[in-house]
């Protein structure tokens, strides 16, 4: 396959080219009787032409461009030499050659045979390529940066896409890529190898899989302590309305059928890191609005209160640190990290430094207490490092909360 595309790859993307041609000839050897033809037409100066034809049943002319649509599949009439696809492979292709200048048709003038035209340019002035594989982000190079696409790619969040269909799984995370730094794996227990050694922002799990299915990773997911936290999106083909409430009852935020708009799904991923986002930011700048607030589960809840609990049992205690929070909730120190960086978003230090603050809040407004008192009932060192702490989070400081609370 390479070498029909090796004279051409210092102009352009060969990888996509690759793709494009990858989906053609797996169309083919799907459809075909006895025999696939593949042509290369070099004869233009500025295009080329690869034709990938094949003696299958033909395609009706009413449908030669709806096959191009994205998750278009006859009912009628499967391949004889495999199981049917995701119907997004012509689509993808065709996605890509205009990306690239060219086209991707269905030539309708061989009454015959099923002849594609794949037809590129042999200059390109962009690179917009499609890559699979552990992370993915893909631009176009000389792409100005769009709003709410950070530079470093290092600084978006992480995706786990979990799909076993490799033409699903190369759509998706093009649609992804950009905004989100997109993790595969191709069942449920690959996603949990991938959960104990990343930090994960969101799930996204078909639920037909081999090995562990969507349906027992979400129930998994959501009932273990490390990753309760994380936002779970199914994705799937069943359409049924049970099928949805199983998987909303097992605790999934959100139930996507396919066929499926992408701006359906990139608004679900928006809305529920968004709306996450937004809970972590009052939590954090409100000194009376307590962490119960941003459990978005029963376990995630129950750990907080769990933590509150051990901080406020050692709340005097200035060399309160990290490995005592973590022996008390039988997890390991890296553990407790992750948890909270995904509970929360901040460290356990800056947890317990937070709740000795609202603590103190809390104090200042119900007891009466001076500033200097509740510095030390709370566990920090001297007066003058509680209240620029206290002003460093809150934007304010101690007697300022005092009197802002007394009018």
């Amino acid at each position: 396959m390479k070498s029909y595309v090796e004279q051409f790859e210092t102009i352009i993307d060969k990888e996509a080219v690759i793709k494009i041609l990858s989906n053609l000839f797996t169309n083919a050897l799907k459809f075909a009787e006895k025999e696939i033809l593949v042509t290369l037409d070099t004869g233009e100066n500025t295009f080329f032409e690869v034709i990938v034809e094949n003696d299958g049943e033909l395609i009706p002319s009413e449908i030669k461009e709806k096959i191009f649509e994205m998750f278009f599949q006859r009912k009628d009439h499967i391949g004889r030499n495999s199981p049917k696809g995701t119907g997004i492979g012509l689509y993808l292709g065709r996605l890509l050659a205009e990306l690239h200048n060219g086209k991707l048709y269905l030539d309708d003038k061989r009454k015959t045979v099923n002849s594609f035209v794949l037809r590129l340019p042999r200059q390109q002035d962009i690179c917009i390529g499609l890559r699979s594989g552990e992370q993915t982000v893909v631009r176009p190079s000389g792409e100005e940066r769009q709003p709410g696409r950070p530079d470093n790619p290092e600084s978006l969040p992480v995706v786990l896409l979990v799909e076993d269909e490799k033409e699903m799984f190369d759509y998706v995370a093009s649609e992804l890529s950009g905004y989100y730094r997109v993790m595969k794996a191709t069942n449920g227990k690959e996603a949990r190898d991938i959960l104990d050694s990343h930090i994960v922002n969101l799930i996204i799990s078909d639920i037909s899989m081999p090995v562990m299915n969507g349906l027992e990773l979400c129930r998994i997911v959501k009932s273990d302590l490390n990753y309760s936290h994380i936002p779970f999106i199914l994705l799937t083909a069943r359409q049924n309305l049970q099928s949805q409430i199983e998987g909303l009852e097992i605790g999934a935020d959100a139930y996507i059928s396919k066929p499926f708009s992408t701006e359906h799904l990139l608004a679900q991923i928006s809305n529920l890191l968004a709306g996450r986002e937004k809970l972590l930011k009052v939590f954090a700048q409100s000194p009376l609005v307590y962490s119960g607030s941003i459990a978005s589960t029963k376990a995630d809840e129950e750990f907080l209160k769990m933590l509150n609990n051990v901080i406020m049992d050692k709340l005097s205690d200035p060399n309160l640190n990290v490995e005592y929070l973590a022996n008390k909730a039988g997890i390991s120190v890296s553990g407790l990290y992750r948890k909270m960086k995904g509970v929360c978003n901040m460290n356990p230090n800056e947890f317990i430094r937070i709740i000795r603050l609202k603590r103190a809040a809390e104090l200042l407004v119900e007891t009466g207490m001076s500033v200097k008192e509740v510095a030390y009932v709370t566990g920090f060192s001297a007066p003058s490092y509680f209240s620029m702490n206290f002003q460093k989070q809150f934007g304010m400081k101690p007697s300022e909360f005092v009197k802002q609370k007394q009018r």
